[in-house]
């Protein structure tokens, strides 16, 4: 679809889409894709449904308004007011779409208390003198994968991958290692490679090493382990 380069179709756009894209990227940041994120055809008919009623709650309470503000005859848009017109747009388009969405879907919910007049069993105690408490309902990360959730993690590590083969390779995965998120395919760079032996365990590092680069597939193990300090290092390390 070629993007508009009219007035009139940059308005058509911000009136069918934006509030209903708004809606769903605050909707999957709080609660994670659904079925029917998963296709772009999907995302832009959701989002068409939800700008039809948020545009028709915005006709029914604030039309004389914005008409005062925006006209449009046929396929031309005549502006009385810039300044109005983008608080217009900043405040129906995206504010509101946000705050609603967030309203709705927001992992936090308020629960009443129980009060001193209602019973409660023997050396409960209290859950505070405000009649209300705020309660988490749905935990969820906005990390895609298990993988990027714990490989992209910034403390020191050794890392140890079994390939499909039974062989072993890994090193310290310091400051200069890398690691591929979603959606790109997973690997992974060590910057400091370790021996290691037949049973997996960690030798001597490789000398001369500038680092060892491979693909991780489904068949890979991948094993990350806090190096293992003497009393002097690790005293060293928490002294900075």
């Amino acid at each position: 679809m070629p993007f508009p380069t009219t007035a009139f179709g940059i308005m058509a756009i911000v009136i069918l889409f934006v509030p209903g894209l708004v809606h769903g990227l605050v909707r999957r940041r709080l609660q994670g894709f659904r079925y029917d994120d998963l296709t772009l055809d999907a995302r832009l008919a959701q989002a068409l449904v939800v700008s039809a009623l948020f545009d028709s709650v915005y006709l029914i309470f604030a039309g004389a308004w914005l008409s005062s503000v925006v006209l449009i005859e046929a396929d031309q848009v005549f502006v009385s007011n810039p300044v109005s017109l983008g608080f217009a747009v900043l405040l129906f388009a995206i504010l509101v779409p946000a705050a609603v969405t967030a309203l709705v879907y927001s992992p936090y919910r308020l629960r009443r208390n129980a009060t001193t007049s209602e019973a409660r069993p023997p050396n409960t105690p209290s859950e505070g003198k405000w009649p209300l408490r705020i309660e988490r309902r749905l935990y969820y990360e906005s990390v895609p994968t298990a993988w990027d959730w714990g490989a992209t993690k910034s403390d020191r590590r050794m890392v140890r991958v079994t390939r499909p083969d039974g062989t072993y390779l890994g090193g310290l995965f310091g400051p200069g290692s890398y690691v591929s998120t979603y959606p790109e395919p997973r690997d992974i760079f060590i910057s400091h490679q370790y021996h290691l032996e037949a049973d997996g365990t960690f030798g001597a590092p490789a000398l001369n090493c500038a680092g060892i680069w491979t693909r991780i597939s489904d068949e890979h193990v991948v094993e990350f382990f806090y190096p293992s300090y003497t009393d002097e290092e690790r005293e060293e390390l928490e002294r900075g």
